[in-house]
Parts: structure tokens; C-alpha cells; sequence
């Protein structure tokens, strides 16, 4: 378990820090050289475009993030 002066290290979670992930630019449409998508699908789509392309897939091949609220956990490291 991570510790800083003995005590486990934390992420306090308020209501502006879910906001502000929720609402993340990165799930946004952004117009980038290998098409209009969030930042994650351009980035493998112009990482793999020459088995994408060739595999007659084109443009159908997407990857897109929907960030969903959940409950809280609690994780803890084993190590």
C-alpha cells in the first residue's frame, strides 16, 4: 500500500472533481488529420490506419468513451 508519513495515500472526491471528469474535453469530437472524433479514437485510429484501411473496415472503426458515474470504491493495493 502507497503511505506518505505512514498514512495511506487518498483521493478526496468532490462533486467539481466528478464534474470536471465527466465533462472532460476528451470525450469531445475534435477534428484531428485522421478524422473528427474524441482524442483516444483518433490517436489508434491514426496508430493502426494501414490495418484499419486494408481490412475494408474504412471509417466504420471507432473506439468512443461514455464516461458513466458509478458507486464509489474503495481500492486498495495487495503489495
Amino acid at each position: 500500500m502507497a503511505t506518505f508519513n505512514g498514512l495511506p495515500l487518498t483521493l478526496q472526491v468532490s462533486p467539481s472533481l466528478v464534474s470536471n471528469v465527466l465533462n472532460s474535453p476528451i470525450y469531445q469530437p475534435f477534428i484531428y488529420t485522421s478524422g473528427v472524433g474524441q482524442f483516444n479514437d483518433q490517436m489508434m485510429r491514426a496508430e493502426f490506419w494501414d490495418r484499419i484501411h486494408h481490412h475494408g473496415s474504412g471509417n466504420g472503426w471507432h473506439t468512443n468513451l461514455s464516461p458513466k458515474l458509478r458507486t464509489a470504491r474503495r481500492m486498495r493495493s495487495s503489495a
